[in-house]
C-alpha cells in the first residue's frame, strides 16, 4: 500500500531542488568490490521520483498528462543502460532492476542511481583508498517525507575482496570474500560506509 499522493507533497516546496532525486525502497543492493578497483553492482527494488510525486500530489498531472510523465521518467532512467527492467507501479514509483560493472582505475567513481542524486556510491579517494558510502537527503526533506508516509527500507550487501580498514556494517559474515551487510529500516538510519585498502 503506497501513501496517497493528494495533499502529501504540496507543502514540500524545497523538494523542487531535488528534481533528479529518486527515493529507494523495498530493495536489495548487492555490491562486489576488489582491492584492484573492479566492481559489480546489482539493485532490485523500487525508486520513487520525488519531483514526479510532487506534481501528482499538487493535482498538476492526471489522465493523458500523467501517462506522458510516466514515460518521461521511464526514459530518464533508461538513459543509463544499467537499468535492465523498469515497471511503473503508480504514485511516481518504479520497480527496477539495475546491473553495472566497471573498474575504478578507469572511472574513479560510481554512483547509483546517478552522480547528482546518489543513494550508494563507490570512489577512489585522494589518498588512494577505496570508499563505499551512502548518501542521505538533507534532514528537513527527510523528516517531511517521513511525516507523509514515505520511507526507505532495504538491504545493502557488500562483498569486499581485500583489506577492509573501517566499516559500519550491521553484520559481517566471514568468507572468501567476507560479506558486509546493512539493513536499512528508515531514512534516519546511518548510511553504509566501508574503506578498502587498494591493491599494492
Amino acid at each position: 500500500m503506497f501513501p496517497r499522493p493528494a495533499r502529501l507533497l504540496m507543502p514540500l516546496c524545497a523538494l523542487l531542488a531535488l528534481a533528479g532525486c529518486y527515493l529507494p525502497d523495498n530493495f536489495r543492493a548487492d555490491l562486489q568490490v576488489a582491492a584492484d578497483g573492479r566492481y559489480a553492482f546489482v539493485y532490485e527494488g523500487d525508486l520513487t521520483q520525488l519531483q514526479f510525486l510532487q506534481r501528482i500530489g499538487t493535482g498538476e498531472l492526471d489522465g493523458e498528462r500523467l501517462a506522458e510523465y510516466v514515460g518521461i521518467y521511464e526514459r530518464d532512467l533508461k538513459r543509463d543502460s544499467g537499468f535492465k527492467k523498469i515497471e511503473y507501479l503508480g504514485n511516481a514509483r518504479y520497480h527496477v532492476r539495475y546491473e553495472q560493472s566497471g573498474d575504478l582505475t578507469e572511472t574513479r567513481q560510481f554512483s547509483f542511481p546517478r552522480r547528482n542524486a546518489k543513494f550508494l556510491g563507490l570512489r577512489v579517494r585522494e589518498d588512494g583508498l577505496i570508499e563505499i558510502f551512502g548518501d542521505k537527503l538533507p534532514e528537513q526533506h527527510r523528516e517531511e517525507l517521513l511525516a507523509r508516509g514515505f520511507d526507505a527500507r532495504g538491504i545493502v550487501r557488500v562483498w569486499a575482496r581485500g583489506e577492509v580498514l573501517t566499516h559500519n556494517a550491521e553484520s559481517v559474515t566471514q568468507g572468501s570474500p567476507p560479506l558486509y551487510q546493512w539493513t536499512i529500516r528508515s531514512l534516519r538510519d546511518p548510511t553504509p560506509n566501508l574503506i578498502l585498502a587498494p591493491a599494492r
